[in-house]
């Protein structure tokens, strides 16, 4: 080789490790950019955290953003963490997003990489028709709000199980956000509080999982029951049926991933000298909140039935 020549290759790898430089220190500096637990709710904090650890939430928060949501709106005064309105502003705009991806007569249901399913709508009658075949011993506390007494026009009520599907997923999605951030607690030393608020969000999250498939099945066999037309048109309704199935299997995944998250807080506060214990309430020294195990508990055993497997 020439001197010119590896003079050349000097340049070459010179430039080369110089690349390789620069990109570890953005690299280093991306990572520090991260914002904190306690730093300021605003649009760029929320999204760079969801940019980092859930790319769906941060697509399902950016397309509602461009289109005009405020989705800082959900972060209540009161909160003392970047993280206490990431599970609701993720579910509620989860609604608009879904309703603006559809059309007058169908909803798109997120599925992940910036895809969903469009579920037509058939006939339907409203869901507080078949609110009062609930047993009053699982009437749990979202019965009332969403199918026993609902305010007019709520959707999971006017739109029948179309509008019960799009809560299931709502909290579905709202779930996964918020369990995207199991390993920023983890990083940033989360307080006691702070992963209560964790778990609260998640068990509730859990419950409405088998509340809202419950409904949905439970307006099936009412359907089945007093309306022919009604059911037939649900169950040979195949985006329906693939939206359903898609998203209860990643919805049922999620909550068993969940649940050994909690075992997990368990060991890493006890490791900090912590006492935890975990029945119907978590209690991380003796402060606990609930995670309405008993409910959930007779939710499942209820679709464990014949009559909700036939439907199934």
């Amino acid at each position: 080789m020439t001197e010119g020549g590896k003079s050349v290759k000097k340049k070459i790898l010179g430039l080369l490790s110089l690349c390789m430089l620069l990109f570890l220190l953005t690299g280093q500096t991306a990572f520090a950019a991260l914002p904190k637990m306690n730093a300021a709710v605003t649009k760029k904090n929320v999204m760079a955290l969801m940019d980092k650890y859930d790319k769906d939430a941060a697509y399902i928060l950016d397309t509602m953003s461009k289109k005009g949501d405020n989705i800082l709106k959900w972060w209540t005064k009161g909160f003392d963490s970047l993280t206490d309105g990431i599970d609701t502003a993720v579910h509620e705009e989860f609604h608009g997003y879904s309703y603006l991806k559809g059309s007058w007569n169908s909803e798109n249901i997120y599925t992940g990489n910036k895809k969903g399913i469009t579920v037509t709508y058939t006939k339907v009658f409203r869901s507080k028709n078949m609110a009062q075949t609930i047993p009053s011993k699982l009437r749990t506390f979202r019965w009332s709000t969403y199918v026993g007494h609902p305010v007019a026009n709520l959707g999971s009520d006017v739109e029948g199980v179309y509008g019960l599907l799009n809560e299931f997923t709502a909290y579905y999605w709202g779930m996964h956000a918020q369990m995207s951030l199991f390993d920023y607690f983890k990083k940033n030393n989360a307080s006691s509080s702070q992963w209560l608020a964790y778990i609260n969000k998640c068990a509730n999250d859990r419950l409405a999982y088998s509340e809202f498939k419950y409904y949905m099945l439970q307006y099936l066999v009412y359907a089945k029951q007093h309306s022919r037309s009604v059911y037939d048109g649900i169950v040979k309704n195949k985006s329906f049926v693939k939206a359903y199935t898609t998203i209860e299997k990643k919805f049922a995944s999620q909550i068993a991933k969940f649940e050994k998250q909690m075992k997990s807080i368990a060991k890493i506060l006890e490791k900090d000298g912590h006492s935890v214990s975990i029945g119907d309430y978590y209690r991380i020294d003796g402060y606990g909140t609930g995670i309405f195990q008993d409910d959930y508990d007779s939710l499942i055993t209820e679709m464990k039935k014949s009559k909700y497997k036939k439907i199934l």
